[in-house]
């Protein structure tokens, strides 16, 4: 699983390195599959699921998998897709994206509503649980976040809406279950009996979604006007511990404040320290890069080579100067040293590509 979620999140790097791609040649969502599905094939079996890469209104179609519709500049790109590893154990990850990588204020409401809701899913998320016990809490965000925006309808309060028999209003915007079990099949066990599924109680070693979302048509006259049109979900792949649980997905970002690209990775892989080190020399060239386009750098995670340098490294990046002509602020870059491939730079469009 660590592996399928790994490689999962190297096939939505290259998505979001390429939606400039997806935005310029039209019919981007078909753009945005494809480019996600060639990862998936090359890292392992292929996608573990039909891959929703829904813009825009789409993302209000719960199972958007036509994937027919344009990426365009201004929108959100829900894309919730998985490789499936030669073993066929499958990820299950869903991020949505300012295509122009930036939230407007209505798009970064939403998204930090669902954001809350999923941290209240994680924080349920422990050995001991109920399964529901996940849902139920991310539901309540949901419901206490539609009620602060009068959504409810008059004399429906929060606990009135979660109420199972009577309430539900919440469910308008709130379509799905937050949960579900994640293995071998993208949903494990599906047919299990309840008392062994809904009821069940949370244990080390199962694996389990937590993705709540909010879904606002475009047409919906029941929500303001600067929601319609607006569909976030945010899911994360987690690993049920002794003591909590453990995020397999975390290496992709949720926090829509956190500024850091990480855009260059450097590791040894069978290459061995002298590798490493010609690898660490092409990282300080892009770093010199960095930093004359005007960006902020900062080394997170590094482990010393023997022969200087470094073996292992991480470093992020805020894109925060002015890029150039044909540059994507949002760009990553992948080193994987034994190999020297760089699978994406941000560079403009005179220099071109650079594969070493």
């Amino acid at each position: 699983m660590r592996e399928a979620c790994d490689a999962t999140a190297r096939g939505f790097e290259a998505v979001v390195a390429d939606l400039p791609e997806a935005v310029r040649r039209g019919r981007g969502e078909r753009w945005v599959e494809g480019v996600f599905g060639l990862h998936a094939r090359h890292a392992g079996n292929g996608v573990g699921y039909d891959s929703i890469c829904a813009s825009g209104d789409h993302a209000n179609t719960l199972h958007w998998i036509k994937n027919t519709g344009d990426v365009k500049d201004g929108d959100l790109i829900l894309v919730d897709a998985g490789v499936e590893v030669d073993s066929l154990f499958t990820a299950d990850v869903t991020r949505t994206l300012p295509v122009n990588g930036t939230y407007s204020p209505a798009q970064r409401e939403v998204y930090e509503a669902v954001l809350a809701a999923q941290e209240a899913g994680l924080a349920a998320a422990k050995p001991g649980a109920k399964f529901s016990d996940v849902h139920a809490a991310t539901i309540r965000v949901i419901a206490e976040r539609l009620h602060g925006w009068r959504l409810l309808p008059d004399g429906v309060d929060v606990e009135a809406t979660l109420d199972p028999e009577n309430g539900q209003f919440h469910r308008r915007w709130m379509v799905h279950g937050t949960s579900h079990h994640l293995g071998l099949d993208v949903h494990d066990c599906a047919l299990a009996r309840k008392e062994d599924y809904m009821d069940a109680e949370l244990k080390p070693g199962m694996i389990i979604t937590i993705e709540p979302g909010l879904y606002f048509k475009a047409d919906d006259e029941l929500v303001p006007d600067r929601f319609r049109g607006v569909g976030v979900r945010i899911e994360d792949d987690i690993l049920i511990t002794e003591d909590g649980n453990e995020n397999l997905s975390a290496s992709l970002p949720r926090d829509p404040d956190d500024d850091r690209d990480v855009f260059l990775e450097v590791k040894a892989g069978e290459g061995g320290e002298e590798s490493a080190l010609f690898a660490g020399d092409l990282a300080r060239m892009y770093l010199r890069y960095a930093e004359r386009v005007g960006w902020r750098t900062e080394i997170v995670d590094a482990s010393p080579s023997d022969l200087g340098g470094y073996k292992d490294v991480r470093i992020a990046v805020s894109a925060t100067g002015t890029p150039g002509p044909g540059e994507a602020p949002w760009a990553r870059l992948k080193f994987e040293a034994g190999v020297h491939r760089v699978q994406r730079v941000p560079v403009t469009e005179s220099q071109g590509r650079i594969h070493t």
